[in-house]
């Protein structure tokens, strides 16, 4: 096995999951589809409901999907964003805006003078709680100087 392969399987420090503006939604969007549907049946009373209920499917659906999703996992040796792994030893520069941090590394294999690559993680979608532990953790496995701009 590789041990890449091997690295994949550990558990995660912190898995950063959907969006905090997801649960929240999802309960007022349930709490509007009984308001609407009792305002809809009092003005039209042979209303139906399942014709009532199919503008709600869609975003009932992406809400349920954004909470699920996973935004970034972290481990001891990497962290993946999306189906992107990245070492913390490639890690070249990692700032911190008001709603992404922001993380640009270049892989082992790439030429020294090619531009980094950069990642994003939405840290306005993240809990305070999240945020710091993704802070922390970050500042633990990479260099000093690469995330020497992170502050909070």
């Amino acid at each position: 096995m590789s041990p890449l392969h091997q690295t994949s399987q550990q558990s995660p420090l912190l898995t950063v999951r959907g969006s905090r503006f997801a649960m929240p939604a999802f309960v007022l969007t349930l709490v509007a589809i009984p308001v609407t549907f009792v305002w809809a049946v009092q003005s039209n009373p042979f209303f139906s409901f399942s014709s009532f209920i199919l503008p709600f499917v869609v975003p009932l659906g992406a809400l349920i999907r954004l909470s699920m999703t996973t935004r970034a996992k972290f481990f001891e040796e990497h962290f993946e964003v999306q189906h992107t792994q990245v070492f913390y030893r490639d890690i070249i520069r990692a700032d911190r805006g008001r709603f992404t941090l922001t993380i640009r590394y270049r892989r082992h294999n790439d030429a020294p003078n090619a531009k980094p690559r950069r990642i994003k993680l939405p840290f306005a979608e993240m809990r305070s709680t999240e945020q710091q532990q993704c802070l922390a953790i970050l500042r633990t496995h990479a260099t000093a100087e690469t995330v020497s701009g992170l502050q909070g």
